[in-house]
């Protein structure tokens, strides 16, 4: 029983610094939304989640976060589904920090190196901020070094062998990215059965048990039949090339590039560990011993992943975190010749535990989800009539609050048209920091429009005074739009047998939206004006609208330019569409109905663009919902329920 309390108080004292505040730092992320969500799809329906699964992670990640919401309820703890799996995360950090300690202590065969390099991982701000997040790295990263202290412990044991492939195998199910740590493990299984008299067979065993478990990410797509990229089909291969053509061709050390930018985060964060734990790997890699030089290759490897050019978030550095530690107790071990290498490392704690009491309390202070909790709970009080589009981490707090509210991740809404057409018109939409980063970006243009015209409903959180400086993940501010009122009042689109101040004037007490002027109103280019000209005295806030045909021919005999079906090109368009729109505004007319929504030749959004040089554009509604037009305009009562009841984000207009 003694040789267990050590590592039995470090894992208490390790998950009691990791749990708490878990509720209030760090905020919550989308993909914590993502994960626990598709574990309760996973562990409640049998399903690998609420949308069409497509091989981004193998579902295994899930499935543990999914057991421990079996074992405690989805919310079970502070009323959340994310905060309460990150009490499953608090505790899976401290197992990790354990097994930190138990393979130092195994390496250098000294409890202070091994308290030092625990230290150093559990009370860096990076570990207190990535490390408590639901995120699969963080149960990757414990799968791996349970796998490693397995070989390490009795490499020429066929069932430690066994055991180690299969943790290893785990850990790369659980989150990809570790295939990075393969190649050095494989040299390490060799290393270390090098002088085992049956090593090709305990290596067979090794590499087959990993190799067993890896197949099954390959097998569940060929299964499904989804292995290789077909037409309007999700698959593996598909996503395996989607993923590795993300992220910009900036090279890692350049300024603007992926990996500089996450540089900067996790330098701000915490540089110590980072430092370090880089210093550390070097020197141990360059003048350790020949183990231990084999071990530094897995943090080596692992940087390779992260500089090799693609899309990179800060959480990437996760499982680094206590590879860094553990070099430095290794680099130190190395040392373990020099007399004061003990009173070293006894400093460095002190110094260390000085700059986290100084600079890194606000992992145990911030209440960074405050902002978060209120935002969902306004969103459950909603009710079931709301559809809602917002940030991930939201989803399963409000389905699990009323299962009949229809509440979708926002970058669903976006970029599925199968999720649009079956949430229906959307009611209210939650934006957050990293919304807005993306509205900025470029990448919601449909989430852009329904927002667009409309003010915030509620706020939650404060917004940053000029050049006030916080650190990562402990601000967020929310905005909460709801449209529920946008396309109810539908407004009229009138069109007169005779244009005079009689018939105009029976409008000035409820004045319509637009006056629709037909050829039958005028005789000449001169009577045409005059008439424009007495609708923007009696009416002044009516729109005058001329309409076209869907091949742009417009009503005013004189104003004529090539038909769309003559174009030939983006450039031919935009250019009749600026010369006509030019001439009709210098007529008098304010608006035009530049075609309908069945028009489908490509040429649309051009000719919207161009037009609102000169004229406001509208579309005559047909058959197809536009996504981004902005005035449509119906004549009958039924297309005008159609509309309302889709997800047209537009104004409507009705014609009499």
């Amino acid at each position: 029983m003694k040789k267990y309390f050590l590592p039995t108080l470090i894992f208490f004292i390790a998950a009691s610094v990791a749990l708490f505040n878990i509720s209030g730092f760090p905020k919550m992320i989308g993909d914590e939304g993502i994960y626990v969500s598709q574990a309760y799809w996973l562990s409640h329906f049998g399903h690998l989640g609420p949308y069409t699964y497509w091989y981004d992670h193998f579902p295994l990640g899930w499935a543990q976060i999914g057991l421990w919401q079996l074992l405690t309820g989805a919310t079970g703890f502070f009323s959340s589904a994310v905060l309460s799996a990150r009490v499953f995360m608090g505790l899976v950090l401290g197992g990790t920090t354990t097994l930190l300690y138990l393979l130092a202590n195994k390496l250098t065969n000294s409890k202070i190196l091994s308290f030092t390099s625990v230290f150093i991982f559990i009370m860096s701000s990076l570990t207190l901020t990535f490390g408590r997040m639901v995120l699969l790295d963080n149960l990757a990263i414990f799968w791996f070094l349970l796998s490693l202290l397995l070989l390490i412990n009795n490499p020429k044991q066929i069932k430690n062998l066994a055991l180690s492939g299969l943790a290893l195998g785990l850990s790369i199910l659980t989150k990809e990215s570790l295939l990075f740590f393969l190649p050095p493990y494989l040299y390490l299984a060799y290393y270390l059965n090098k002088d085992n008299i049956h090593s090709k067979y305990a290596l067979l065993v090794s590499y087959v048990t990993i190799f067993f478990i890896l197949g099954f990410f390959p097998l569940l797509a060929i299964l499904k039949n989804e292995f290789l990229p077909q037409a309007n089909q999700v698959s593996l291969l598909g996503t395996i090339l989607l993923q590795a053509g993300r992220g910009s061709e900036i090279p890692f050390y350049l300024e603007g590039s992926h990996f500089r930018q996450m540089l900067s985060v996790w330098l701000s964060i915490d540089p110590i560990l980072l430092i370090v734990g880089s210093i550390s790997t070097i020197a141990t890699l360059l003048f350790g011993k020949a183990l231990t030089r084999i071990l530094s290759l897995f943090t080596i490897f692992f940087t390779l992943f992260l500089v090799r050019g693609g899309q990179i978030y800060d959480f990437y550095l996760i499982p680094l975190l206590p590879l860094f530690a553990l070099n430095f107790a290794l680099f130190l071990h190395n040392l373990a010749p020099f007399k004061k290498v003990y009173f070293l490392s006894f400093l460095f704690t002190l110094i260390l535990g000085f700059y986290v009491a100084t600079n890194s309390l606000y992992p145990w202070t911030s209440q960074a989800t405050s902002a978060q909790k209120e935002a969902i709970d306004t969103l459950i009080d909603l009710g079931p009539k709301a559809v809602i589009a917002a940030p991930d981490y939201t989803f399963l707090d409000v389905y699990l609050s009323d299962p009949s509210t229809s509440i979708s991740w926002y970058r669903k809404v976006e970029s599925d048209p199968a999720v649009r057409f079956s949430v229906g018109k959307v009611t209210n939409i939650l934006t957050d920091n990293q919304f807005d980063n993306e509205l900025t970006g470029g990448e919601l243009p449909y989430l852009k429009s329904l927002i667009q015209n409309n003010k915030p409903a509620a706020k939650f959180g404060s917004l940053l005074s000029p050049g006030e400086i916080t650190r990562p993940y402990t601000q967020e501010f929310l905005n909460l739009y709801n449209l529920e009122a946008q396309n109810n009042t539908v407004e009229t689109i009138i069109s007169l047998q005779t244009i005079d101040s009689n018939s105009l004037s029976s409008y000035q007490a409820d004045p319509p939206h637009a006056i629709l002027v037909n050829k039958e109103n005028f005789s000449s280019s001169l009577d045409l004006q005059n008439k424009l000209l007495l609708i923007k005295t009696i009416l002044p806030t009516t729109e005058i609208l001329v309409s076209q045909d869907s091949e742009g021919h417009n009503t005013i005999p004189w104003i004529s330019t090539n038909a769309r079906s003559f174009f030939k090109s983006k450039n031919e368009a935009i250019d009749a569409t600026l010369r006509k729109t030019e001439a009709l505004k210098g007529l008098g007319f304010t608006s035009v109905i530049v075609a309908t929504t069945k028009n489908d030749d490509g040429y649309l959004d051009s000719i919207l663009t161009a037009t609102k040089s000169h004229l406001i554009p509208y579309l005559f509604y047909t058959v197809t919902i536009p996504e981004f037009a902005e005035n449509v305009i119906v004549s009958t009562e039924s297309d005008l329920e159609t509309l309302k009841k889709s997800n047209f984000a537009g104004n409507i207009y009705l014609t009499d």
